[in-house]
């Protein structure tokens, strides 16, 4: 668990300090350039959820961190979600911005802005 001690923690009453003194503590490492001017980025990978029904949807690709992305299924990579993508049936989350992601690889990016 990381913890702002100064601003979130401080000493229980009536233990030792010396017991303070065995946890493990260190500042985190700072952000690289890249993530200061762009914020933290998202996990790699994406993930195929086979949709096991009748329908015109048979499998949805989302992004690897998506809270709708099915527990226990392994990541794959961009092209191989491309590859996914272009098969008849799957469609791309929006929820999680997959779609918003994947869709100028699909199509070109000529078609970000074109409706």
């Amino acid at each position: 668990m990381w913890v702002d001690a100064p601003g979130h923690a401080r000493p229980v009453d009536g233990v030792d300090a010396a017991a303070y003194a065995a946890v493990p503590s260190y500042p985190l490492p700072a952000p690289d350039s890249v993530e200061q001017q762009l914020g933290p980025r998202r996990p790699p990978g994406w993930v195929v959820e086979s949709l096991r029904r009748r329908g015109p949807d048979r499998a949805v690709i989302h992004a690897i961190d998506c809270p709708d992305a099915p527990a226990g299924r392994p990541a794959v990579t961009w092209q191989q979600a491309l590859d996914h993508a272009e098969r008849p049936g799957t469609r791309l989350c929006a929820l999680c911005g997959a779609a918003h992601e994947l869709e100028p690889l699909l199509r070109g990016f000529d078609s970000i802005g074109s409706s």
